[in-house]
């Protein structure tokens, strides 16, 4: 029997890993995608809809992911194009009230198998303007952004 692994899997341990070290400390809004609607309360949504991924100072640590791109890994021997795999990239969002937290989620990240870091970014002012709208930044709290990507088995589904 092989193993499979999915992109889900690997965010879903990730989220257990955030909320294990977090507890209620963390608001994790999942995947999100840019809102479309003009002058709505944010710039980013739940891939759902159903909320806007923004500020909320009743939380330590706020964050939600925001998917980049995919490239498949050619390999020999496989399916009908010989791809077996494929690297799924996410950029995580993050605005914490404490220093050091960029810190703690890339060693999460780098320790969630399947999944891979690849850099962060400490522009805050330009993290808070561009991903949760705010003009003017918040100088008692910190954003970052990681960057982190995830290999998935493609596997062919029967005809």
């Amino acid at each position: 029997m092989t193993q499979t692994y999915t992109v889900e899997n690997s965010l879903q341990a990730l989220c257990q890993s955030l909320s294990e070290y977090y507890g209620l400390k963390v608001k994790y809004y999942g995947e999100a995608t840019e809102s479309l609607v003009q002058d709505s309360a944010a710039n980013y949504v739940t891939i759902d809809g159903s909320q806007f991924c923004s500020v909320d100072d009743q939380y330590d640590l706020v964050i939600f992911l925001v998917r980049q791109n995919s490239t498949p890994n050619p390999q020999p021997g496989g399916g009908r194009r010989n791809i077996l795999t494929r690297n799924v990239t996410f950029k995580l969002i993050c605005n914490t009230k404490h220093q050091g937290e960029e810190f703690v989620i890339s060693t999460m990240i780098n320790a969630t198998s399947h999944m891979e870091y690849d850099g962060s970014s400490f522009d805050s002012k330009s993290i808070a303007q561009e991903y949760f709208g705010l003009p003017e930044r918040n100088f008692e709290t910190n954003f970052f952004t990681v960057d982190f990507s995830i290999t998935e088995k493609i596997t062919c589904q029967p005809c």
